[in-house]
């Protein structure tokens, strides 16, 4: 799809990055897991990374947001579910296999007004990897004014606002 899009339009391969929720999450982590030569940059939001490997050969950024009420995708990782009968990972081993693979060096954890935010610390190139947990939120997507208010996060600034930070990085 990238090739094809680069057939049609002048881009950046520098500025390239991923986002989604649920499915989309899932997908965001498998490029930056199997295609980090294309994408270096994710914002996942309620999903995990579930393929049989994720150990990019390139340093990537990743934040991942993620509901501590989700059912769909339970924050703590489920056995077996009806959308994937082998499971999914708890959040925080999904965002911790990016941070060994951009061989971050250590981790701090904070509390927010609606979670918490966990970043890991010393990664190579000062490339971020965050996983923010809102305690109130289920599987949801938080936009607009009313998810700011209620869940402290309004993904539609967050996502843009992580983007630009993280290619001014890399492009440093």
């Amino acid at each position: 799809m990238l090739a094809d899009v680069e057939r049609r339009l002048p881009i950046d391969p520098a500025r390239v990055a991923v986002t989604g929720f649920s499915n989309g999450a899932l997908m965001s982590y498998r490029m930056v897991c199997e295609r980090p030569d294309l994408v270096h940059v994710a914002v996942a939001v309620a999903g995990d990374a579930v393929g049989p490997r994720c150990n990019p050969a390139t340093p990537v950024s990743l934040l991942h947001v993620h509901g501590a009420r989700d059912s769909l995708i339970p924050l703590s990782g489920v056995a077996s579910s009806d959308l994937a009968p082998t499971g999914f990972p708890p959040a925080a081993a999904s965002v911790e296999r990016i941070a060994v693979s951009d061989d971050c060096s250590g981790a701090v954890t904070s509390k927010t007004p609606f979670g918490a935010d966990w970043s890991a610390t010393g990664c190579t190139d000062d490339l971020t990897v965050e996983l923010l947990t809102l305690a109130a939120m289920g599987h949801h997507y938080p936009t607009g004014s009313a998810d700011l208010t209620r869940y402290g996060v309004d993904m539609s600034s967050l996502t843009w606002s992580f983007l630009r930070a993280a290619w001014a990085a890399h492009a440093s």
